[in-house]
């Protein structure tokens, strides 16, 4: 399960077997960027694709694309706790009908009706 996580570079960091080894860098290009390192989900879902561009410029999430950004965020809202922030940030985006919890994400419109979750069923996507 996806869990809340938005994408699995983190995951590769903690259970690489050389990170053991690693220290901290003061390298510039090795810091965190934008703030993303304190970003919240449910702000993140809610920027538009230049926000999107502007934050993730000089970083590997920019390859993903804003519509697999938005996908992504739109599980991991789905998988994160049913808060007043995520579920507005999912009725922002028409993700939500009145009264659902975050539980009920489905077809996700980002742009001119997309389903974010690739047609996929949001009770198959989010188990």
């Amino acid at each position: 399960m996806m869990g809340n996580r938005v994408f699995g570079c983190d995951d590769c960091q903690i259970v690489c077997p050389w990170n053991r080894f690693a220290k901290p860098s003061r390298e510039q290009d090795f810091q965190p960027r934008h703030g993303l390192e304190n970003a919240e989900l449910a702000q993140m879902f809610l920027w538009d694709e230049p926000t999107f561009l502007r934050k993730t410029e000089g970083g590997p999430l920019r390859r993903a694309g804003y519509e697999r950004w938005l996908r992504n965020l739109a599980v991991g809202l789905g998988n994160a706790p049913s808060t007043i922030p995520v579920i507005e940030a999912l009725k922002a985006r028409r993700c939500l009908a009145a009264g659902e919890g975050a539980r009920g994400v489905g077809a996700c419109p980002a742009r001119g009706g997309m389903n974010l979750l690739g047609g996929y069923a949001a009770s198959a996507a989010l188990r």
